[in-house]
């Protein structure tokens, strides 16, 4: 048995996905101890950070002990008996998916979203949901019905958005894994914020499909462009393994490719890796610039070419996304705002009068279209790069985890917001893979970067994000402030 494995059943909850799932498959510990281990840790820590909107703890235990029944030769499921929430916005059969909405808290759902079919299938236990923003359309976790997810870290900040829930939870040792969803950054923001990893898959590599409800409108093209399920984790090698197990094809979702996840044979000795520390007029502030410099000294002792690049795609692409994202927004702006709540709706406000000005003003559809073109040319483009230059490392953010309700409060500061969230923006405007890595703390606060690959290369990815792991540590999980 591992040192890990030699830990208190009552520190359970500290265990990677991979050893606990390793220890359930060997009957070293029971799934129902794990699940009892991670319930209790829920109910010690929860109260002080708000992550979960619902704890399933009769629902879990059944199913741990339906697991624990299961003969030797039926335990090989990719995540057999890992404790794992599912973000508030997505389907599970028998649960409400409110979507952070009041007038959603009876939407109970008939059937499991296929990202969730996809690891229930992988015999993950599933202990409770996550809060998110409203419409998950924020960089904050608060909403009207379940109120505000603080980070473990800080009270004061945000754990990100939109699955900040999920992050927290993961940091906080509520899960060691955690479903989540990324359409600006909903995945690789909080997990950078919070302390863990996350990572983007391409768009098809994971099927989103979810059946028709108040919450989830028919997908528009950003969502069948754009938007992404994948995991949140502590470590890479977690990512890896959730990734794995979320991977599935759904007809019923356009977007979905029939391609399981596989490991590409490892970029050679000597590959290179880009780094882009800023893009034009948005500064990066120093403490994000040494967590990239860290990252960058990390890769280059792995063995990786690491150099200074300039690309003009990427602040072209985040400004792409502001006005495809905001232009198919538009039309349901107010109905959101006012089924949203307060705090969304002035989040909707600064965030159009500061795309409007960037972009000027409401697109007709001729700029729409030619938007649409300009993102394929923008891909293609950096598809190009990616044939020289496989990995791109940035920060995960220009400016540091924000106070809660920046974006709602004057104009000006979520305008510094949302410039700073390049990183985030640029990559599911094109589509692309990424995950952020954190690389230490500074002043109380979890450093992070981020690593971005060509489409389908998520493994190399996760390959320069375990070099970066193997020299800067893990930090997670924590015990959150005030707990």
């Amino acid at each position: 048995m591992s040192n890990q494995n030699a830990e208190r059943p009552s520190e359970l909850w500290r265990w990677s996905a991979t050893t606990l799932r390793d220890a359930v498959r060997a009957r070293e510990v029971s799934a129902a101890e794990v699940a009892e281990a991670h319930l209790e840790r829920c109910a010690q820590v929860d109260p002080a950070i708000n992550a979960m909107v619902e704890t399933s703890r009769e629902e879990a235990l059944a199913r741990a002990a339906e697991l624990d029944a299961r003969a030797d030769g039926a335990r090989d499921g990719l995540l057999f008996g890992v404790p794992t929430a599912i973000k508030d916005n997505t389907d599970e059969a028998g649960h409400v998916t409110s979507n952070g909405l009041v007038s959603a808290s009876d939407n109970v759902a008939a059937t499991d979203a296929s990202v969730v079919a996809a690891l229930r299938a992988s015999d993950a236990v599933f202990i409770g949901r996550t809060n998110l923003p409203s419409f998950g359309l924020r960089w904050f976790s608060e909403n009207e019905l379940h109120g505000r997810t603080l980070n473990p870290w800080t009270p004061e900040r945000t754990p990100g958005g939109s699955s900040g829930g999920a992050a927290a939870a993961v940091a906080s040792g509520i899960v060691p894994i955690a479903h989540a969803n990324d359409i600006g950054g909903s995945i690789r923001y909080p997990a950078a914020m919070c302390g863990v990893t996350g990572i983007r898959p391409t768009i098809g590599r994971v099927a989103k499909w979810t059946s028709p409800s108040p919450t989830a409108p028919p997908a528009s093209l950003a969502e069948n462009l754009m938007a992404v399920e994948g995991p949140i984790a502590r470590t890479v090698g977690d990512l890896r393994l959730a990734l794995a197990a979320m991977t599935t094809f759904d007809p019923r979702d356009s977007a979905s490719l029939p391609l399981p996840y596989r490991d590409e044979p490892a970029l050679p000795r000597g590959a290179k890796v880009g780094v882009v520390r800023a893009v034009p007029g948005v500064e990066t502030v120093a403490a994000n610039l040494a967590s990239v410099e860290k990252a960058a000294e990390a890769l280059r002792d792995a063995g990786y070419e690491v150099i200074d690049v300039e690309v003009p795609e990427i602040l072209e692409a985040h400004r792409v996304w502001q006005r495809l994202l905001y232009e198919e927004l538009r039309p349901a702006r107010a109905e959101m705002a006012e089924i949203g709540g307060r705090d969304l709706a002035a989040s909707m406000a600064n965030s159009f009068e500061i795309v409007d000005a960037v972009c000027g003003g409401p697109a007709s559809l001729e700029e729409f279209m030619e938007g649409y073109t300009r993102r394929n040319q923008l891909l293609s483009q950096l598809e190009a790069r990616f044939l020289e230059l496989p990995l791109l490392l940035t920060p995960a953010s220009a400016v540091l985890a924000p106070l809660h309700g920046a974006d709602c409060r004057g104009v000006d500061e979520a305008r510094e917001l949302m410039e700073g969230q390049w990183p985030m923006t640029f990559v599911p405007c094109l589509g692309l893979p990424g995950a952020t890595v954190p690389t230490g703390v500074v002043d109380g606060l979890p450093g992070s970067v981020q690593i971005v690959g060509g489409r389908y290369r998520e493994s190399w990815i996760l390959d320069a994000a375990q070099a970066i792991e193997d020299r800067a540590g893990t930090f997670t999980p924590i015990d959150p402030m005030g707990a």
